[in-house]
């Protein structure tokens, strides 16, 4: 290919005359010259005129698209001018023709990869379950075959064989693909990730092997942030596998409590005590106790070697752990509270120990 080029530029130099080559370097100076003043003057001012604008997103993502595409035309311009005006030789004719078509295009491709970046948030407004990283991990996706299918409409507006081309692609394709199978695994577990929505960034997530923070959802890899601020690159088709919880999903956080108390408390004292704490449950702002929503059980759950066993299971309104950590701290309060007005005290391991002496038995309870 670059003999075929060095080919060429050596007609140009030898079969154009000065003035054809005078004229034509003018005519792309001012291709050029024009590209530039209509970036710096036109473009500037519709970015301004847009500036405040109800739709400034669309607005902007436009002008981003059609902008830099737009600039080639005059350069396009400037060389079909070159080969259709100039009176030179069958070969240069060709040749400048040939480049205008090939820069066209180019031109169009390029304008439709850059769309494909530059309008993806319309996506997400119009469809709200599509999220960030699936709408990206498509725009990647449509790049690369917007890239390839330009790349051989090039090679083909230039003689080339593109189906012989593509078959021998086609072979090293296969090759590469047994060579690489377990990217190809990590690729399709990717698209099941993101179709499935296990998870996405920011999500705090556990599997068997790691628990963190997603910090970014690869094609590959993703990365997740542990808490001790360690970076895990996890293979995307482990993740794709494996049992995952969420815990950024959660609805509620859940306080599973077993309190035991003294056995010389009394049932009347039992019951207060779970009556107390219910209704002090049931008013604090912080705690869910709708039925619909959650579940909530204070009772007593047994009776331990040492202790009456009280069960306390209910859920926080907030899952924001460092929020959960502070209601939680303010119900053990409340409940010791409770506890301690009410005579009754908390149950600790202890034994009683038995004694004979002579015809008695002394009790030593420890």
């Amino acid at each position: 290919m670059q003999e075929r080029f060095m080919e060429l530029f050596s007609q140009l130099s030898w079969d154009m005359s000065f003035t054809q080559s005078l004229f034509a370097l003018c005519i792309l100076g001012l291709s050029f010259l024009t590209r530039k003043l209509f970036s710096k003057l036109i473009v500037k001012g519709l970015y301004k005129l847009f500036s405040s604008n109800r739709e400034q997103g669309v607005a902007t993502a436009f002008l981003n698209t059609f902008t830099p595409p737009l600039g080639l035309i005059f350069i396009i311009g400037g060389f079909w001018i070159i080969g259709s005006f100039l009176d030179l030789p069958g070969k240069m004719e060709d040749f400048f023709l040939h480049l205008s078509s090939t820069m066209t295009t180019f031109t169009v491709f390029w304008f439709v990869y850059r769309a494909i970046g530059n309008f993806g948030f319309l996506v997400q407004k119009s469809y709200k379950k599509v999220s960030n990283e699936l709408s990206n991990f498509i725009a990647t996706i449509l790049k690369f075959f917007i890239a390839v299918l330009g790349f051989l409409s090039i090679l083909e507006s230039w003689g080339i064989n593109v189906s012989a081309f593509i078959g021998g692609l086609g072979l090293l394709t296969a090759a590469v693909g047994f060579a690489a199978k377990d990217t190809i695994a990590n690729l399709f577990a990717s698209i099941s990730v993101f179709i499935d929505q296990k998870f996405k960034k920011g999500d705090w997530i556990k599997t068997s092997e790691v628990e963190g923070i997603v910090e970014n959802i690869g094609i590959r890899t993703s990365l997740i942030r542990q808490f001790d601020k360690a970076l895990v690159v996890v293979p995307n088709e482990k993740l794709a596998n494996a049992a995952l919880t969420n815990f950024t999903r959660m609805t509620n956080r859940r306080v599973r409590w077993i309190i035991g108390v003294r056995y010389d408390t009394t049932a009347a004292q039992l019951k207060t005590i779970l009556d107390r704490f219910k209704a002090y449950l049931e008013k604090n702002p912080d705690i869910e106790t709708d039925p619909k929503r959650v579940l909530t059980i204070i009772r007593v759950d047994g009776f331990s070697d040492s202790s009456i066993d009280l069960f306390l299971y209910f859920f926080t309104k907030t899952t924001n752990w460092l929020e959960f950590m502070k209601v939680k701290e303010d119900c053990a309060l409340e409940l010791k509270k409770i506890i301690e007005e009410e005579g009754a005290g908390f149950a600790f391991p202890s034994h009683s120990l038995y004694f004979e002496k002579e015809d008695s038995v002394e009790q030593l309870a420890s």
